[in-house]
């Protein structure tokens, strides 16, 4: 319950992590706004929210680890944090397999408004 501070290449590594996670989010925020009308724009937007989220969740585990702070820097939070991620990830994929269908839809919406004056 006591673990004393990070490896400074550890920490050099988990600040790399946390600024890539950043920079995902903001990559599907572009993706998002580029094509709004896209069957794929859910999975982007939840995979922003993944990202942004665990961007503020790794910034608060860097500022415990580096405070040292006794409870909150123990290091079963980074597995509680990256199981949190897979069951996330679980639903990511779980609402991507319905994609075909979204375009089947959006296929058949198309193909209605045609005939429509």
């Amino acid at each position: 319950m006591r673990p004393g501070s990070l490896d400074p290449r550890w920490q050099l590594y988990f600040v790399a992590l946390v600024a890539l996670s950043l920079l995902i989010s903001l990559l599907f925020w572009y993706l998002r706004k580029q094509n709004k009308k896209s069957a794929y724009n859910r999975i982007w937007k939840r995979l922003q929210a993944l990202n942004v989220t665990n961007f503020f969740i790794g910034l608060a585990f860097l500022f415990f680890t580096y405070e040292t702070i006794p409870l909150l820097s123990a290091r079963f939070w980074f597995l509680l944090w990256g199981a949190g991620i897979l069951v996330w990830l679980f639903f990511i994929v779980r609402s991507a397999r319905q994609i075909p269908k979204i375009k089947e839809e959006i296929a058949r919406e198309n193909l209605y408004k045609k005939y429509i004056p």
